[in-house]
């Protein structure tokens, strides 16, 4: 793991058959991820990252949803909405 001003290279995943990802143990330990625990996977032309839907606040969910208007109905068909 490399740390630089508080941002962080884990290193490379490898994608498996069924199109699961293992998240680095030190990732999980600095982000307190936990079996269970609910990953909103968000995405541009640029790439994809991964938050805590713990961490998607009202102010964040309304930032968000002005970005992507599509979000909120995608989320909430897909049961995510339910865990924010």
């Amino acid at each position: 793991m490399q740390e630089s001003d508080g941002k962080f290279i884990f290193g490379v995943v490898k994608v498996g058959d069924k199109g699961q990802i293992v998240i680095p143990r030190d990732a999980r330990k600095i982000y307190d991820i936990k079996p269970g625990d609910a990953l909103l996977l968000l995405g541009d032309q640029k790439g994809m990252a991964l938050v805590k839907t713990e961490m998607c606040s009202t102010g964040w969910w309304g930032i968000s949803t002005r970005l992507w208007p599509q979000g909120k109905a995608y989320l909430t068909e897909s049961r995510l909405l339910q865990s924010i």
